[in-house]
């Protein structure tokens, strides 16, 4: 599980967003610091900020999982 998060933190990084969505099942949520809600919703938003130049680095992916991921 944890590699599973760590790929879709760093495909989010490095702007690999159809990557990081095949980390999710369509009902698939996420609850993060700045966002609540569908991962699908968490993925357009993170391609917008990427396309508007904000980028984030998570080197050490610490995770928090329901079994909505898939492994």
């Amino acid at each position: 599980m944890t590699a599973l998060v760590l790929r879709e933190r760093q495909s989010r990084d490095r702007g690999l967003f159809d990557e990081m969505a095949d980390c999710c099942t369509a009902d698939a949520t996420i609850a993060m610091s700045w966002f609540e809600g569908p991962a699908s919703t968490f993925i357009e938003r993170s391609r917008a900020m990427n396309v508007g130049g904000s980028r984030g680095v998570h080197p050490r992916a610490r995770a928090w999982t329901s079994a909505q991921c898939r492994g």
